[in-house]
Order: C-alpha cells, then structure tokens, then sequence
C-alpha cells in the first residue's frame, strides 16, 4: 500500500468543508457510541468539539491512486505521527501489559498537555475529543456520501475474562494491539504484525471501508469488509452505520 501526503489546495478545502460540517454538526448532537458487542455507550453530546477545523486540520492522503480527504485536531494527529511512534520505544514496558491505562501514561510522559496530569482527566480528554474524519474525492471532482470517523479509542474497560486487565474498547488503540513498529508494540498486547509506521493502519482502515464491497449479517446493522494484504494475509474489518448523523463508526480490525 502506498500512501502519499500533501497539504490541500483552497478548492479542495472549499469542496469539503460544507460536507465536513454538515456531518459534524450532526455528530456533536447525537450522545450514544456503539461497542463492537452492541453494547450502547452513553456520551454527553457537545455542539462545539468540530468548530476550528480550519484548513490547516485537513490534509489529502493518496492511498493506491485513490483521494482522501482526512479533518483531524492536532492532539490525535501528534500521537499517531509522533508520539506513538516514539513512547513505544522509550517506555516500552508500558507496551503488551494487557493494561491501556499503562499506554495512556506512556503516551501522557512522552507529551505531557497543561493542565491534564491527572490521568482519568488525560484519558477523558482522548477518548472523547479525539478522532479524525475521513471524505473520498470522486474523479469526477465530487466528495463520496459516505464519511469515516476514527476514534483514537472510546473509553478503556476491564476484560470480562480477565480482571486487572484493561482494553481499549473501539478506535485505533484498539487495532493496534495486532501490530508493533520496529518490533515495539503499539498498545495493549504483543503485536504480531509489523508496521513501517502507525499511521499504515488508517490507510488499511480507509482503504478496507471505501474500496471493499461491504458484508452484512442478517439482524446485525453493521457490516464486515475483508481486504487482501500481501502476501498472505487479509483485514477484516468492522463498521457501524450511525444512520442518523451520516457518520460510519470503525469497531475493530484484525488480521488472519
């Protein structure tokens, strides 16, 4: 997969702008998130997490000669470009613990924010605020109807099989579980695929969700893709349709 990005043209982000605020807009009113298991998450809805997505946020990512345009705040873009990368490696041992708690401290250590060094604060602030939504350009210049949220995680929760252990429940923490980065895992357990960077899971992220023929399951809202990934392997990933706001929630990917 190869993956190209640039800053966008002042058409492009007069193109995508109406379309980005319509979307969130509507998702700052609704106040319910969906776990994986079906399970309904309630979330104090705010009208004004989406204002200031200026131009600067948003970026155009060229994944396998396909165009996206990618909104996200700076603090989940710093941590999946930078400061992942590099908390994986200096504290280590906060990786693979089966503990997300664990993470969040390495993440908060490699760039402490003012005012947040009590850590259910930290980790409110990033599981509630932080996200990025995604928009394909069509070739014919138009922006695709369908919109991509993804979540740095949603909330932490203790395993049920396992108590003391806690998980990142939605979002790309959770996907990153499945993968390690110059042999460093990347969140809660030993990671068995390697990345060239993190940032290679939202690019199979989007790909899997624009570019795969969807699968639903009969009385399941959601649907399923299944993306080849050479050389042997496929992304199988999970989506949630919020009908209501316009907006597709990513619940897991993994790899077999």
């Amino acid at each position: 997969m190869e993956i190209n990005i640039s800053p966008i043209t002042q058409k492009e982000f007069d193109l995508i702008r109406p379309a980005f605020e319509i979307n969130a807009e509507a998702l700052a009113k609704q106040s319910l998130f969906i776990e994986e298991n079906g399970q309904i998450i309630k979330s104090p809805a705010k009208s004004w997490f989406w204002a200031g997505y200026d131009q600067s946020k948003f970026i155009k990512a060229i994944i396998d000669d396909n165009s996206y345009i990618i909104g996200s705040g700076n603090i989940i873009t710093g941590i999946v470009t930078d400061v992942l990368p590099e908390a994986c490696q200096k504290y280590a041992e906060c990786f693979g613990t089966r503990n997300a708690h664990d993470v969040i401290k390495a993440i908060y250590q490699m760039r402490p924010i003012e005012g947040y060094d009590d850590m259910t604060k930290f980790e409110s602030l990033l599981s509630s605020e932080q996200f990025a939504m995604v928009f394909k350009l069509e070739s014919d210049g138009s922006v695709n109807h369908s919109v991509l949220r993804l979540d740095l995680f949603r909330i932490i929760k203790e395993e049920k099989d396992n108590p003391g252990k806690f998980e990142f429940i939605g979002g790309l923490m959770h996907l990153y579980k499945h993968f390690k980065y110059k042999g460093f895992n990347l969140s809660t357990k030993k990671g068995e695929n390697e990345l060239s960077h993190p940032t290679d899971v939202m690019g199979m992220v989007i790909k899997s969700f624009f570019e795969v023929n969807p699968i639903y399951k009969e009385d399941k809202k959601g649907f399923v893709t299944h993306l080849p990934w050479p050389p042997n392997k496929t992304i199988v990933c999970s989506f949630y349709p919020e009908e209501k706001i316009g907006v597709n929630f990513l619940n897991s990917m993994y790899l077999t």
